[in-house]
């Protein structure tokens, strides 16, 4: 069972048929942050998706160069037709 999308600013990407990438808008100590947190599913009857340690936050101004950097990256792949996959 995947993890509950509870609000419009948050979306969940499938990394495999246990993880999911979770990204969404958190608040912490008054500031606005953008939160990518891995989620797996836990051994328990029903298969809720928990939260883990891997992940990032960083402040929501940054969110323009994050996706420069990442559009920068999809593009050189692109380039070079690289077909490898992180995981």
């Amino acid at each position: 069972m995947l993890p509950e999308t509870k609000r419009d600013d948050t979306m969940d990407i499938s990394k495999n048929t246990l993880e999911v990438i979770r990204v969404q808008r958190t608040e912490y100590r008054g500031k606005d942050l953008v939160d990518f947190r891995l989620w797996v599913q836990s051994d328990e009857p029903g298969g809720e998706y928990i939260p883990t340690k891997k992940g990032i936050s960083f402040r929501r101004e940054l969110l323009g160069e994050v996706l420069r950097a990442l559009r920068t990256l999809r593009d050189d792949q692109e380039t070079t037709g690289s077909e490898s996959e992180a995981g």
